[in-house]
């Protein structure tokens, strides 16, 4: 069944009296059926933008969603723990590049793991990684000229993180654990 078609047979199915559980939302389907018409960026322009050391470090599973992610900017990767996700997104971040600076968001407990693996892959020095230790520090510390923001998703609880994040309008923006993510009246996320 084409992906164009998934969102038509659910609603088939259902006015069947048909149970479906955990619907997906219908804007999921129109991003998934946008994500496959687009064209695809080639391995060589990918490999180029990338570099040597992270193309020849990828899988080629990895290699495939970063392409993916490069040719719809855009992606969702769920792969099982321990593949590489955090990869994957690293180097897609290193294709876009010239969009940055990209702002990561995690759990509290992940900030520092983040910098550390911006660090290793992408060759950045501490001091171009802003890891927000608190809401004082980022808003103290956001404006500044930094590749990396790395903000725990506690933190957008505060007003003024919030209003301060949407003022910059990042183009890069990435959402570790987005279970996380939840509505804007959740204390947690």
């Amino acid at each position: 069944l084409p992906l164009a078609d998934m969102f038509k047979a659910q609603a088939l199915l259902e006015r069947a009296g048909f149970a479906t559980k955990d619907q997906v939302p219908y804007f999921v389907w129109q991003w998934l059926c946008e994500w496959q018409e687009q064209p695809v960026v080639s391995e060589a322009e990918l490999q180029q933008k990338l570099g040597d050391d992270i193309w020849n470090s990828l899988h080629p599973y990895q290699r495939v969603c970063v392409q993916k992610a490069a040719s719809t900017k855009r992606v969702a990767i769920f792969d099982e723990m321990g593949t590489g996700k955090t990869f994957q997104c690293l180097a897609t971040c290193k294709y876009f590049q010239t969009q940055w600076p990209v702002l990561v968001f995690c759990p509290s407990s992940l900030r520092y793991t983040w910098r550390s693996e911006i660090m290793q892959w992408l060759g950045l020095p501490a001091s171009d990684i802003l890891v927000a230790k608190n809401s004082q520090h980022y808003l103290k510390n956001h404006a500044s000229s930094h590749s990396f923001l790395v903000l725990p998703y506690s933190l957008l609880t505060n007003k003024a993180v919030l209003a301060a994040v949407k003022e910059h309008h990042y183009h890069v923006v990435v959402f570790d654990e987005s279970h996380y993510v939840k509505s804007m009246f959740s204390k947690r996320a």
